[in-house]
């Protein structure tokens, strides 16, 4: 009997991109770094007798999903799972976030918590 062959891609553990936030607002957390989670999305706002059904946007398209505010800098840390791609609006976030704050504006794209643990330790923790 022969044992089929299973790739380590199918073996592996999918880390997704709701894990990877968790983690490091946990970090963050522990440090005691103040953050926040910023949420962006559409919510329908259903009919009444003065409105229409209809649509509520909140947030800006392309921000981030964390603002971490830490010895003078300002975070944006956008968290991906390790295979998932910035959207173009979140690639203009960036350029525009980055450009910003001459310096003190820091924008972190997170696959794991390393990469932010990496972009942070360059400031001294208080």
């Amino acid at each position: 009997m022969s044992i089929p062959h299973v790739s380590p891609q199918r073996l592996a553990v999918k880390i997704k991109e709701h894990d990877t936030q968790r983690t490091i607002m946990g970090w963050l957390n522990v440090y005691g770094i103040f953050f926040w989670r910023n949420n962006t999305g559409v919510k329908i706002r259903e009919a009444t007798e003065t409105q229409n059904r209809g649509f509520i946007r909140f947030g800006t398209p392309g921000a981030p999903d964390l603002f971490a505010i830490h010895a003078g800098k300002v975070y944006g840390i956008e968290c991906k799972s390790p295979t998932g791609k910035q959207t173009e609006k979140q690639k203009a976030f960036e350029q525009s976030f980055s450009g910003a704050g001459r310096g003190t504006c820091v924008y972190i794209l997170a696959r794991s918590l390393e990469d932010v643990t990496e972009a942070i330790s360059l400031v001294a923790r208080p």
